[in-house]
């Protein structure tokens, strides 16, 4: 792939698509150019994210979700749909 998109594959991993000012759906998962494809055996899940009266935008706001999915050390998985942080909290 090297930075080229594949009808085959999902979208990468981190793409964001704005529905309104403050309506987003991030794709957590997705394809990853390190691997040159999409690492999972599923179709990836959507995280739909909606920001209210935040100092900071949008992007960023999804910036740090993105990271955060980063963050479980108890998984070999590295792109996890919701970050532990939210996933404990339910």
């Amino acid at each position: 792939m090297n930075g080229q998109y594949s009808r085959r594959s999902p979208p990468w991993r981190g793409t964001l698509l704005s529905i309104e000012d403050w309506s987003q759906i991030l794709h957590t998962r997705g394809s990853v150019e390190y691997f040159a494809t999409y690492p999972g055996p599923y179709v990836p899940v959507l995280l739909w994210t909606r920001c209210q009266e935040v100092e900071r935008g949008p992007a960023a706001i999804t910036a740090e979700i993105l990271t955060l999915t980063r963050l479980n050390g108890n998984s070999s998985q590295f792109d996890n749909r919701e970050p532990i942080t939210l996933r404990a909290a339910k």
